[in-house]
């Protein structure tokens, strides 16, 4: 599988490619409302994503560990 992450500032957006993709959510964020949050992709264009679908720089560098450690998804997370 692949694991990307894209970083605005202290939020992030997680997509992990295992026969389909998987996108991580923070349950904690589910009801936020408001603007779509900008990421910028390998090819320098940008995205929207909202804020229900993001979670926070510090979460996406454990679910990247916990990844890499033991081939699972975080558990914290909500998968998609």
């Amino acid at each position: 599988g692949n694991f990307y992450v894209w970083y605005n500032e202290d939020l992030a957006f997680v997509r992990l490619d295992e026969h389909r993709e998987h996108y991580a959510s923070d349950p904690l964020r589910a009801s936020f409302v408001g603007p779509s949050i900008q990421f910028q992709d390998e090819d320098n264009e940008l995205f929207e994503v909202l804020p229900s679908q993001v979670v926070g720089r510090a979460q996406a560098a454990e679910a990247l560990q916990c990844w890499l450690t033991s081939g699972l998804k975080l558990s914290s997370l909500s998968w998609s």
